[in-house]
């Protein structure tokens, strides 16, 4: 593949972007760029290249949904800890869109990749009466 590297899009406009965004917070850029690490490293380990070498074209929807899965059942995590890392993923997507033409078909697939369902705590419960 021969392709733009992905940290120049990381590294650049998102950061910036974030920090003009209303509401977003310094832990906000900092939870994107702790994804991102994460996204990038488990990417390089699953194609088994080296990080400095990760495009744009090795973040696909099967490096992501893999990435999601690995996060959601590692002890300590569940769904609550996966929506909001996809929501970050999903939030670079535009960036990808219009920088990178050819990631217009892997942003539409990381955009229908759907919302899991956490587990409902048993004092949500209706226990409406009969």
């Amino acid at each position: 593949m021969t392709g733009p590297v992905l940290a120049s899009p990381l590294t650049v406009p998102l950061p910036e972007h974030l920090t003009r965004e209303p509401g977003a917070s310094r832990h906000a850029v900092e939870s994107c760029a702790t994804v991102f690490g994460l996204l990038a490293g488990f990417a390089a380990d699953k194609r088994d290249i080296r990080l400095c070498t990760i495009e744009v074209a090795h973040f696909d929807v099967g490096i992501t949904l893999a990435l999601l899965d690995h996060l959601e059942y590692e002890p300590g995590n569940g769904v609550r800890a996966r929506n909001p890392r996809l929501s970050m993923i999903e939030g670079f997507c535009p960036f990808l869109e219009f920088r990178h033409l050819d990631c217009l078909d892997m942003a539409a697939r990381v955009h229908a990749i759907p919302r899991k369902m956490g587990d409902v705590p048993a004092t949500a419960i209706s226990t409406g009466t009969r």
